[in-house]
């Protein structure tokens, strides 16, 4: 390479570093940067008690809020007569919650099957690019301008799903993006969509669906991104193709979303009679690393991944009770080995997220916990009631506040971080 050639990429790559510095701790998806429920922001969770700054009311749901940009996005729901309402997608200033726009649409309220029903959108919003991703119950597809909250494009997911049939809970799980195009689970299925133009541009079916509530994650396969996604077996995709890589049987549903550490993924299966274990992607396969029954996931969110150990909460024996605030049990777990390193009884229902050496638990009543991200032993730093529950929402972390949210809609923000 030429002097001046090096002149001229030696300030752009600085720029570039400097750029990708800022957004380090932009929250913008489900489970946050990763997608593994942690933030590489420092100082994070170094505040305690945390300091409420604002709040705010977005209408009924259970998709978790996302922070990109300075703003934050959520989506909720509005009940109206019969069957339908109004889903919204709100943007607001991270800082002080102010309503910088709003995105509505007609939507049905929960699904029509009584035992499933809850209302408002289960999916989490996606941002990446200048756009924000977000899918409601009946599949609304939406790519909306991360400025204005116009319409870039639309799509309807029902219509590429109707073949496999009813969906009990409705489109449940969260968009991912790899390499400009957007993936989304649909009943079975994974498909790619063109992100800047919302162009279909590959279909691949995998597994019976029941819940559609697994969302796709993207793991490392021989040098390319490949997307993982299936609830009673985990299928391997090649992004850029649609071609199907290996799959994995897992002999019982999932419901919650693989936890990825290089070309590994954690899976865990409806509990009481299911498993949880690690397989990894390699050399044409998937193969199993490891199996136990320590951490079992249904009512609440993956673990989250901190320094090669999982934290996350087991909620077997919950199968049939709508409700737990004792019964579920925070745990640690080797990723590597499957090793159970401690458990603290009587968590409940909980979301587990991780910054800088610390977990923050919310419980399902709204009640936040402090504690070490330590694999030695449970250290409880503090506890603070959030909001009033029930909250199932994973909590965000972005430039040192913390954003809830409950299922009835109560957003808060919480200053959790240097000032």
């Amino acid at each position: 390479m030429s002097p001046s050639a090096r002149r001229v990429l030696f300030p752009a790559a600085l720029a570039f570093a400097a750029a990708v510095a800022a957004l380090a701790d932009d929250w913008p998806q489900w489970r946050g940067p990763e997608r593994n429920g942690s933030s590489r922001e420092k100082g994070a969770l170094g505040a305690w008690p945390p300091k409420k700054l604002w709040s705010a009311s977005v209408g009924q749901g259970y998709s978790s809020v996302v922070v990109a940009l300075g703003r934050v996005f959520v989506t909720g729901h509005a009940r109206g007569e019969g069957d339908k309402g109004i889903d919204s997608v709100y943007c607001l200033d991270a800082a002080t919650g102010k309503e910088l726009w709003v995105h509505r649409y007609e939507c049905s309220s929960s699904r029509k099957d009584k035992t499933a029903e809850y209302t408002g959108p289960r999916s989490t919003p996606l941002v990446s690019g200048g756009s924000v991703f977000t899918i409601s119950i009946d599949g609304h597809l939406f790519c909306l301008d991360v400025s204005s909250g116009k319409v870039k494009w639309f799509q309807k997911l029902s219509k590429f799903a109707v073949e496999d049939g009813e969906m009990l809970y409705g489109f449940c799980a969260s968009p991912a993006i790899s390499g400009g195009k957007l993936l989304c689970y649909l009943n079975g299925a994974c498909m790619a969509f063109d992100a800047a133009d919302g162009k279909p541009l590959w279909r691949r079916k995998g597994g019976k669906p029941i819940w559609n509530g697994a969302s796709p994650v993207i793991v490392e396969f021989g040098g390319k991104p490949c997307v993982v996604f299936g609830e009673e077996e985990l299928v391997g995709v090649d992004v850029e193709s649609g071609t199907k890589l290996w799959d994995y049987p897992l002999g019982r549903t999932a419901v919650a979303t693989p936890v990825v550490s290089g070309d590994a993924l954690f899976f865990s299966t409806y509990p009481n009679k299911g498993v949880c274990g690690v397989v990894r992607a390699a050399e044409g396969k998937a193969q199993p690393v490891w199996s136990n029954r320590q951490m079992q996931n249904y009512h609440v969110g993956a673990p989250c991944l901190w320094d090669g150990h999982l934290y996350g909460v087991d909620c077997a024996r919950t199968e049939f009770i709508y409700s737990d605030d004792k019964v579920s049990a925070l745990k640690c777990v080797d990723f590597a080995t499957g090793e159970l390193r401690w458990t603290e009884k009587g968590m409940g229902w909980a979301q587990v997220v991780a910054a800088d050496g610390r977990l923050l638990i919310q419980r399902e009543c709204g009640e936040l916990v402090l504690a070490e991200a330590s694999r030695e032993g449970y250290k409880e730093l503090g506890r603070a009631k959030a909001l009033d529950g029930p909250a199932w929402a994973v909590p965000a972390l972005s430039g040192g506040r913390v954003y809830c949210r409950s299922n009835a809609g109560e957003v808060v923000c919480l200053l959790t971080g240097p000032e």
